[in-house]
């Protein structure tokens, strides 16, 4: 079931499934818990202008009820069908309908549903707006999440895509999240890519979706009053709350590095840091928390840090691969100081020597 078919990640996998929406096949999104299918959904909903996203819970839904009630007519000796309220919408206006949980613990008679609906675009009497696109979602058999395997007769019925996880994607993404997410932790996946995104700490799974959770939680605690703050211990608790004591005591550790980076010296002083080869994870945290501080647009003039990070740029310790990071994540969370930056003659030596990286990053 999970082989032979294209695994994507997010931004690869978004056109393709929309033009196939447009063209009003049916689509079949595999991919492991957390890793954003069901807000993929919704940014669907929004990209084909449609009314409305129909979410329909396979797993807690009865399958008797899914295409209405019968009612015996009296006068009529015939039996009337009330259909629910989701029914009726997207028979009366354009919606994407999403059939989610579709491998989650469904019985024969939910898939014996399924199979009318995303081929024939109806559900026993009832047809749908001629407008209305059906998506189904669901996890892969390896993810050991009550999982069905889907019979070929009902695959065969959609155009099916596997939604990997990708940790460039998901940092483009955390980079202007609602709520935000923490410098730290986007920092760290930066650093240990989808090995700590998506991965399983004695069965404790931490994934996307969790480290989102950590990620805004931490940074709501970073920006309370300092006599309500939570202590480190606290902090730690609450991010193993959400992906587990392993994976929250690696992150401690580089959170410990991640404080231990004078960024205001760079900044004030131009004092550079003194990199090694091998302390990647040091240079990740220092590119992060560096974007992070010249988010803050007052507290720092150009005038008087703009020398300071030039000559950053020059230093063989930054090298070219973390000039890059930086940019891409400035350009995305302090987009007014990226562009006087991209504007300032004292970087045009560095942004001259690295002009195909950035026009392959931008």
């Amino acid at each position: 079931m999970t082989t032979g078919f294209p695994a994507l990640s997010y931004p690869q996998a978004f056109p393709l499934i929309a033009y196939a929406l447009e063209q009003k096949k049916s689509v079949l999104l595999l991919g492991s818990p957390g890793n954003g299918k069901s807000s993929m959904a919704s940014a669907l909903a929004q990209h084909l202008k449609l009314d409305a996203l129909v979410d329909i819970r396979l797993s807690s839904t009865d399958p008797s009820e899914l295409a209405g009630i019968a009612v015996p007519n009296r006068d009529t000796h015939t039996v009337d069908i009330f259909i629910p309220d989701w029914l009726k919408q997207i028979r009366d206006t354009p919606c994407l309908l999403l059939l989610d949980e579709i491998s989650t613990g469904v019985t024969r008679l939910h898939l014996s549903v399924c199979l009318q609906i995303l081929l024939d675009r109806r559900l026993g009497t009832t047809v749908f707006h001629p407008e209305t696109r059906i998506i189904a979602a669901g996890n892969l058999l390896e993810d050991r999440s009550m999982v069905t395997d889907l019979p070929d007769a009902l695959t065969d019925r959609c155009v099916k895509f596997i939604l990997k996880t990708d940790a460039d994607a998901w940092l483009d993404w955390a980079a202007t999240a609602t709520p935000p997410i923490c410098h730290e932790i986007r920092a760290f996946i930066a650093w240990k890519k989808e090995d700590a995104l998506f991965h399983r700490y004695d069965g404790v799974i931490a994934s996307p979706r969790s480290w989102t959770n950590a990620g805004q939680l931490t940074r709501a605690s970073e920006e309370m009053p300092t006599s309500v703050s939570l202590s480190k211990t606290q902090r730690q608790h609450l991010i193993a709350s959400c992906v587990g004591e392993l994976a929250a005591n690696e992150m401690m550790t580089f959170s410990d590095v991640c404080n231990s980076i004078d960024i205001e010296g760079l900044l004030l002083k131009g004092t550079l840091p003194n990199f090694q080869p091998e302390e990647t994870a040091l240079v990740y945290a220092f590119v992060f928390a560096l974007v992070a501080h010249l988010e803050n647009g007052k507290k720092y003039k150009d005038s008087t840090i703009f020398p300071h990070l030039a000559a950053l740029f020059a230093s063989p310790a930054f090298a070219s691969e973390y000039q890059t990071l930086f940019l891409k994540h400035l350009s995305k969370q302090a987009p007014k100081r990226y562009q006087a930056m991209m504007g300032s003659a004292h970087f045009n030596q560095a942004f001259s020597r690295l002009g195909q990286q950035l026009s392959q990053t931008f």
